[in-house]
């Protein structure tokens, strides 16, 4: 591709690329290079992946064969939370070391919509806390402004796609692990309904408040990543009643009148100074 196709790219969403793939006017290689050669240059200062996974993304890319899916040909970034087949899930820690036989369910359900997984994005350690640093992989920065953190625990796939390194990101969300990047980064973050999108094979996380869902930079990219990752196997203990329909419609719907409440009443309790000098 030409300089100012890859500047047409660089931020676009998994809606726009994949329909580009699918019409034939781009292929899945040129888009993993495209985020292959964006992260070479903008991760040395933002420290948004782990690991990149770029040979054996190159060779999904190149042995696609179907360009139908919903996300046909995007590259993503996975959060070091979720096994991908043969990398090693670590959770911001040296303790976790053993390399996935197989992709979790999730991965397998973006893969199957066409999804290419090009790197392992950063978490703090253990994934607990609402910045991204550990010992084991660093600091990573918010791309807006490299002196402040993107959020966490989903940091890594947050400054990623707001640094357009990718052009979305799996994250998770227990306490705020989705919302804060996304609010920290200027994205789209909203954490999925328990057992919307599967946790196996590692099971429920935090007896079942932390769940899966993805980082993007438009609300139709979130509900088309929704689409694709949702789905619960036989072996999930928690599964919410069936969602026959499209995310992606549903976004696109454009909501009747609402009515809105607001209490006028203060709340029992001390008010903060702060609030009063406001």
């Amino acid at each position: 591709m030409t300089a100012t196709a890859d500047q047409q790219l660089e931020f676009a969403g998994p809606a726009a690329l994949s329909q580009l793939v699918r019409s034939r006017e781009v292929h899945p290689r040129e888009l993993v290079e495209l985020c292959l050669r964006r992260i070479e240059t903008l991760d040395p200062h933002v420290n948004a992946f782990r690991t990149t996974m770029g040979e054996q993304a190159l060779a999904d890319a190149d042995s696609m064969t179907s360009f139908d899916g919903l996300l046909a040909g995007v590259p993503i970034a996975v959060k070091d939370d979720l096994p991908v087949a043969g990398q090693h899930t670590t959770r911001g820690s040296r303790t976790y070391w053993s390399p996935a036989h197989a992709d979790a369910e999730a991965i397998r359900r973006l893969r199957a919509a066409g999804a290419i997984p090009i790197g392992i994005s950063n978490v703090p350690e253990l994934t607990i806390w609402p910045w991204t640093a550990s010992d084991a992989n660093g600091i990573t920065r918010n791309p807006w402004d490299l002196s402040r953190t993107p959020g966490g625990s989903s940091g890594g796939s947050a400054a990623a796609v707001a640094a357009g390194m990718v052009p979305a990101a799996t994250g998770s969300d227990g306490g705020g692990s989705i919302r804060i990047p996304a609010a920290a980064c200027g994205l789209v973050g909203m954490k999925p309904t328990r057992g919307r999108v599967s946790t196996q094979p590692m099971g429920e996380g935090w007896l079942g408040l932390s769940v899966f869902g993805a980082l993007t930079r438009t609300v139709r990219d979130s509900a088309l990543m929704l689409d694709a990752m949702h789905g619960a196997t036989a072996t999930d203990t928690n599964v919410p009643p069936p969602f026959t329909g499209s995310y992606t419609d549903a976004a696109a719907t454009v909501p009747p009148r609402l009515r809105i409440a607001i209490s006028r009443k203060v709340p029992p309790g001390q008010i903060a100074k702060i609030s009063r000098d406001r």
